[in-house]
């Protein structure tokens, strides 16, 4: 399936949350002391990231026996698994990586042509110093947080800025023929597909988030293109031409699938500008 395409616009009232584009590989070994050190020099020298943070996720193996009477459950902690992350200065930019993927996050994100550059560069740097990781998934996943009262549309339903695909339960007369649920019916909305698109697959889920004070609400569009197609990504982490080719399919699918997911009145208020 291929999605309808829409003309590409920036809107000044962006909303845009989060973007990360991330690569995965076929685990390597545990990442010693001097690839990380190396790995540190080149994003500070070359990304002029500043702040090195590490997170520790704790893995724990179930594991259920027998003996002819009842299951019996006992669990195993496994040796942490170390991410590390590089930030920039702003704290907008954010490459991650551990044994088994890269990844760049934008918390500020303008435009592709602006965000693409800084992705391969991180790229660049993480490959020259693993050359030989082997690319299993390629993925790249924008988070919109649409929010009402900043665009002058406050009490506004959502029914008349979201489309019906995205709203489940929210959509006019789901439940009931001239009825309609408001917000307030919902104690919580949360939905998830995934789709074959064509070249690619896509992780569509969508939520009503609450603010922290509990007196406004926003609608969560999360966007998660990938492909995980072997033959596809038979290729290591080095070869550039083939995942330009790879983000090029995923992000031409990115801004037709928002534009579909939105209607005219929410499009106006975002203030598109060509």
């Amino acid at each position: 399936m291929k999605i309808d395409a829409s003309e590409r616009v920036v809107y000044a009232h962006n909303p845009l949350a989060e973007v990360v584009c991330q690569v995965q590989f076929d685990a390597l070994p545990a990442l010693t002391q001097a690839e990380v050190a190396a790995l540190q020099a080149r994003f500070s020298t070359d990304m002029g990231h500043s702040v090195y943070q590490v997170e520790e996720l704790t893995q724990v193996e179930y594991q259920v026996t027998f003996d002819g009477t009842a299951p019996a459950f006992s669990q195993q902690a496994l040796p942490a698994n170390k991410i590390h992350h590089f930030l920039s200065a702003d704290g907008f930019w954010r490459v991650s990586f551990c044994a088994t993927f890269m990844a760049l996050t934008c918390l500020k994100y303008s435009k592709w042509e602006e965000f693409r550059p800084v992705f391969f560069n991180a790229i660049d740097c993480f490959g020259d110093v693993l050359k030989t990781a082997r690319v299993s998934r390629v993925g790249l996943r924008y988070k919109d947080v649409i929010e009402r009262e900043p665009l002058g549309l406050a009490g506004v339903a959502w029914h008349e800025l979201i489309k019906p695909f995205m709203l489940g339960p929210l959509n006019p007369d789901a439940l009931a023929d001239k009825q309609t649920l408001t917000e307030n019916d919902i104690g919580s909305l949360v939905s998830q597909y995934v789709l074959h698109l064509e070249s690619c697959k896509l992780l569509l889920q969508s939520s009503l988030l609450m603010s922290l004070d509990g007196q406004r609400k926003a609608f969560l569009i999360d966007m998660d293109f990938f492909n995980d197609h072997a033959p596809a990504l038979e290729q290591t982490i080095t070869n550039r031409a083939s995942l330009i080719d790879q983000l090029n399919i995923l992000h031409g699918h990115a801004g037709d699938l928002f534009r579909r997911c939105i209607k005219e009145k929410l499009h106006d208020a975002l203030r598109p500008a060509a």
